[in-house]
C-alpha cells in the first residue's frame, strides 16, 4: 500500500481531509500548541481525528453533504488496523498534517515547528523503502516550506531493530528534518532508547510532570541531554505549579491543557 495525493482533498472550509473511500472514513488534523519558558508560541503538535460516515463524497471539491460523522477515538482505530495498513494509515497523516501546516506555515502558524507522531516501525519502514523515500522527498521539496520547522515525533512504541534505525537515520533522514521522541520515561534511558533514537528533542511522558518530586536521576538526565544540545518539553502541564515545578528541573518548552487544548483545524 503506498500513498497516493488523490487520498487528500481540499474541502470547502480550506483545510485538507485524508479520504479512505474504503474505510468509509476521513481524517482531520487538530492543533495543540507549545510554549517556551516565556509563554511563547514555539510550535504546535498535529493530532488526528478520525470520523465514520454513511453519507457520500458527492463532490471531490465539495464537502461531505448530508453527512453525520461519528467521531471515534484514534487509538480504538488504529487496534482495529492490521500493521500493513496501519503503516499505510500513518504515513497519509504525515502528508495530511503536513499539507494543512503548509497552508498557515506563513501566517498563523509563522515561524512554528509542526510536530508529526509516527511509531518508529513506521519511520523505519519509510527509511528502508527507496519508492517511499524519494516519494517524501519529492512531496516536500514541492513545498516552500523550511524543513528545519518540521519534527518527526517518534511515539513510545518499541522499534523493531533499533541499531538499523540509527543506522539509517544517518543516511536516509531527511536533512533539516528533526527528530523528537515522545513519551520519554526513565526506563527508556535504561534500556538504550534515547542512545539508539538519537532525537534532537525529547518530550517527557505526563506522569513525569504528575509527580510531586523528580527523581534525581532525571534531573541528572535532563542536565545531560541540555548539555548536548536536546530540547526538553514537559508534557500534560495542567497546573501552574507543575509548570514551575518542570522550569526548574530544566525543560526548555511546555505542552499540555494548562496552556492550550486541541483544536480541529
Amino acid at each position: 500500500m503506498n500513498i497516493d495525493l488523490t487520498n487528500f482533498v481540499r474541502i470547502k472550509t480550506g483545510q485538507y481531509v485524508f479520504h479512505l473511500t474504503d474505510k468509509r472514513v476521513y481524517i482531520r488534523t487538530a492543533f495543540q500548541k507549545i510554549f517556551d519558558s516565556n509563554n511563547s508560541v514555539v510550535g504546535v503538535e498535529s493530532l488526528a481525528r478520525v470520523f465514520f460516515y454513511d453519507g457520500q463524497y458527492n463532490d471531490l471539491e465539495d464537502e461531505f453533504e448530508g453527512v453525520e460523522p461519528e467521531n471515534v477515538l484514534l487509538d480504538s482505530y488504529l487496534n482495529s488496523l492490521n500493521l500493513r495498513e496501519r503503516s499505510f494509515f500513518e504515513q497519509g497523516l504525515l502528508v495530511l498534517h503536513i499539507l494543512n501546516f503548509y497552508l498557515n506555515s506563513s501566517g498563523q502558524y509563522d515561524g512554528y515547528k509542526l510536530f508529526v507522531n509516527m511509531h518508529p516501525n513506521v519511520a523505519l519502514d519509510i527509511m528502508e523503502s527507496k519508492q517511499k523515500t524519494s516519494f517524501y522527498r519529492e512531496f516536500l521539496s514541492r513545498l516552500d516550506l523550511d524543513l528545519s520547522r518540521l519534527v518527526i515525533e517518534l511515539t513510545e512504541h518499541t522499534c523493531k531493530n533499533e541499531q538499523l534505525f540509527r543506522h539509517l537515520a544517518r543516511t536516509k533522514w531527511v536533512p533539516k528534518v528533526k527528530r523528537a521522541m515522545d513519551d520519554v520515561r526513565l526506563s527508556d534511558v535504561e534500556l538504550g532508547r534515547v542512545m539508539n533514537l538519537e532525537p534532537d528533542i525529547i518530550k517527557l511522558d505526563p506522569s513525569l510532570t504528575n509527580a510531586n518530586s523528580h527523581d534525581a536521576v532525571l534531573v541528572k538526565c535532563t542536565q545531560q541531554w541540555r548539555k548536548e544540545g536536546i530540547i526538553v518539553v514537559a508534557e500534560g502541564v495542567e497546573s501552574s505549579e507543575e509548570l514551575e515545578r518542570m522550569k526548574r528541573l530544566g525543560c526548555h518548552w511546555f505542552q499540555g491543557y494548562y496552556f492550550d487544548k486541541p483544536k480541529l483545524f
